[in-house]
């Protein structure tokens, strides 16, 4: 709750510190007293913009600082600790300094802090309604949060959230494999055809050394055989051949071993070489019968040798090293059709989410059509209450299409957000004929603030702000009504504290605390000033919101009476 507010050289307010207490709060004064400079001046407090025409005339800068009491709320205080601002006391000090150099700044309990993490934390703090921006009912987004409150929805919203949000992380991860998979996909067509292309040569380790070989032997067949047939003509085939030569010596030196026994060992050794060399005639006959001229062999081993030398052009330097790659490509294949799996089992879990969401989003959005019904009749009854007896109060439900997208809602596909299916935005008018539109673009002040306050008492236990303001909740209203509206405001201030500007003694009455904020001149300058009041200046004031200027002793009793507190 808001404890303290300072304020020093903004617009009309010299400077003054107000304290104020939980409960029902309520400021009065004369028209044009300036009552909505000091809400102006919280609204700067809470994050509100910052323009130079809130720095009193003649002065370099404006200060405006807030003293919030976190009453152990947990949520504010973790908020403030996520912000990097200390709540240890339990407490939060708000310091907003506008200067017309344009160094302006934010202290958040004495560190500099930026103006996004004021924003935040103090859209958690306090609800301005009226003639201010500080307004949940402006935002259409807030609306879906209103009606999930009243219908008891939240836990539903908060679930769809959470699967919402384990969806996209899944969905995100899924796009990522899809592309994985598409490059994986080129990577295995690449594999499949270089293995195709090994495995099909069909190449063995020793094989290019073989072909060499014959290869030569091929291409030098007529010189082999022309060699080797004169080697066998000369040592066997021809009149004065080798082996005839040395079978007539064989012969003298046999002739020779009758007469000389010693020459036995000489003939053995020409005896064992005649062997010899017609064991090599007849190897050399058959060498000979066995060459051939075969230039369609011979093109075959070129043209292998030639495929053998493509290939390890591509995959390596030796056929050694082509079969080292078919092996860690094969093995890089098998990996990359495990990966495939993988990325089918996620598919699989994306489309069980999937289902799971549609089940779940589209209960919430039946749902939320179902309690919609119910919500518009107790918000225009409430608001009926408040004077406004000719309003047309109504939920519109807008589901965003989206063409081939995996989830269906009243026959069509639907685009998915954080809170399901679809948003909400309530729709008014308080001119009979007049067709319902947006509340956001047509409502005055007053009746926004009239609007809020219906939806502040039918939603008692909503987790909203500690401290509700509200400016003009009391145009165009009185008698009877100012009564309701006062008691509304008692009820809303049940656990919560509330600040209201009014010009009806009949709220003002019902208040725990009353202000009166007063415009005076002095010094060639206008002045503001705010002090709390006590209960016998409460009944003056009341009398005189009551009778007018002038406060006599009827008006001071009917004001009595109409004191709660």
């Amino acid at each position: 709750m808001l404890k303290e507010l300072h304020i020093k050289n903004f617009a009309l307010i010299d400077e003054f510190r107000i304290e104020f207490q939980p409960g029902l709060n309520v400021l009065t004064g004369e028209t044009g007293a300036g009552k909505s400079i000091i809400i102006s001046a919280l609204d700067l407090a809470l994050g509100g913009r910052a323009g130079l025409e809130c720095i009193r005339e003649g002065e370099d800068s404006a200060n405006v600082e807030a003293l919030f009491l976190l009453n152990g709320k947990a949520d504010l205080k973790a908020l403030a600790e996520r912000l990097g601002v200390s709540a240890e006391e339990d407490e939060l000090i708000i310091k907003r300094t506008v200067s017309r150099s344009g160094k302006n700044k934010v202290f958040l309990n004495g560190s500099l802090a930026p103006l996004s993490a004021l924003s935040e934390i103090g859209d958690r703090l306090a609800d301005i309604h009226g003639q201010h921006q500080h307004q949940a009912l402006f935002q259409s987004e807030n609306h879906l949060r209103f009606l999930d409150a009243f219908g008891g929805l939240e836990p539903d919203c908060e679930e769809v959230r959470k699967l919402e949000s384990l969806y996209r992380e899944l969905k995100k991860q899924a796009e990522r494999k899809e592309e994985k998979k598409r490059e994986r996909a080129r990577r295995k067509d690449q594999l499949n055809y270089e293995i195709t292309e090994i495995q099909r040569a069909g190449l063995a380790p020793d094989e290019e050394e073989t072909l060499l070989v014959e290869m030569k032997k091929l291409r030098n067949s007529e010189k082999i055989h022309e060699a080797v047939g004169n080697a066998y003509k000369g040592l066997y085939d021809s009149d004065d051949s080798a082996l005839d030569i040395l079978k007539q010596a064989h012969g003298g030196l046999s002739s020779a071993v009758e007469m000389d026994p010693g020459l036995a060992s000489t003939l053995e050794t020409s005896n064992s070489i005649i062997i010899q060399l017609d064991e090599l005639s007849s190897g050399l006959r058959d060498y000979l019968g066995g060459i051939e001229s075969n230039p369609e062999k011979l093109q075959e081993m070129e043209d292998r040798m030639a495929e053998i030398k493509s290939l390890k052009r591509k995959y390596g330097a030796t056929i050694e090293e082509v079969l080292e790659y078919l092996e860690k490509a094969e093995s890089e294949f098998a990996g990359l059709e495990s990966e495939d799996e993988f990325s089918e089992k996620l598919e699989k879990e994306l489309e069980e989410m999937e289902g799971k969401i549609q089940g779940k989003a589209e209960q919430l959005a039946a749902d939320r059509e179902k309690a919609s019904k119910k919500f518009s009749s107790v918000i225009t009854k409430e608001l009926k209450d408040l004077n406004m007896d000719k309003v047309d109060f109504k939920v519109d439900f807008l589901y965003e299409p989206e063409e081939g997208g995996p989830f269906a809602f009243k026959g069509g596909q639907v685009k998915l957000n954080p809170h399901g299916f679809g948003r909400v935005e309530f729709l008014f008018s308080s001119n009979p004929g007049e067709s319902p539109k947006p509340l956001s673009r047509i409502a005055s002040g007053g009746e926004i603030s009239r609007v809020m306050l219906a939806l502040k008492n039918i939603l008692p236990g909503s987790a909203d702000v500690p401290t509700l303001v509200f400016d003009e909740v009391d145009t165009g209203i009185g008698g009877k009504v100012a009564e309701k509206v006062g008691e509304k405001l008692m009820k809303i201030s049940r656990g919560r504290q509330v600040l209201c500007i009014t010009h009806l003694p009949q709220i003002a009455g019902m208040a725990e605390a009353h202000y009166s904020i007063e415009k005076s001149f002095s010094g060639g300058r206008t002045k503001i000033a705010i002090r709390g009041l006590s209960k016998e200046e409460r009944v003056d004031e009341i009398a005189r919101m009551s009778g007018g200027s002038v406060i006599t002793e009827a008006t001071r009793r009917h004001a009595k009476e109409m004191i709660k507190g």
